[in-house]
């Protein structure tokens, strides 16, 4: 909702993923290597605050050598700080024969990892870190977890971070499905109809 307001979208996992690691698929934001500081990731309890706790940093911001941790694209963060949702719902991969109870419309897929993780593992772009601890577990919408927060997107296309706000409201009434709309076939006609006084369609 509050990406909803800002006329903004929470990020797929696909969206998520293309922005951590890029067309040539890096291992890490940054690249293949793995630093055992924080001079590219705020991970491991190496950046602290005055109780001596790990802490989080501006989501556009580094704790040291600023710019060594962004992503292709100039993405801060993706790595470490906090871990992200996405606003995917948890399902295998294409050609993938995985199950879980947990597919479906149940838990969304978190991404990325916090600054207490220490195991590079978890922390790794292309993790789905979505199972989580405590009695939250697993993600569900309406959970909470510490290390967890989310960062909001928007599409080039004019209108488009609308269109899937409007079908949802659209298919509540469950008179109409979502199934039964493709966004990118309303694209244009979302873009054309919301497009600013006299900008050009």
């Amino acid at each position: 909702q509050c990406a909803e307001w800002a006329g903004l979208h929470i990020p797929t996992e696909q969206e998520w993923e293309w922005a951590a690691r890029g067309p040539d698929r890096r291992r890490f934001p940054w690249g293949a290597a793995w630093p055992d500081d924080a001079s590219r990731a705020n991970w491991g309890g190496k950046v602290t605050g005055a109780d001596h706790e790990p802490t989080t940093l501006p989501v556009d911001s580094h704790a040291e050598g600023a710019g060594d941790g962004r992503s292709w694209c100039g993405v801060h963060n993706l790595c470490g700080n906090v871990a992200e949702w996405t606003s995917s719902w948890f399902a295998a991969y294409p050609d993938s024969d995985f199950t879980s109870p947990y597919m479906g419309r149940w838990v969304k897929v978190i991404r990325g990892g916090g600054a207490g993780d220490t195991a590079w593992l978890v922390l790794r772009p292309a993790c789905r870190n979505y199972v989580g601890t405590g009695p939250s577990a697993p993600p569900y919408p309406d959970s909470r977890f510490q290390w967890c927060g989310f960062r909001m997107a928007a599409y080039g296309v004019p209108g488009r971070d609308h269109l899937e706000p409007v079908l949802r409201r659209a298919t509540r009434p469950r008179k109409l499905k979502h199934s039964d709309f493709s966004p990118e076939h309303f694209t244009a006609m979302v873009t054309r109809n919301w497009a600013s006084p006299g900008a050009q369609t």
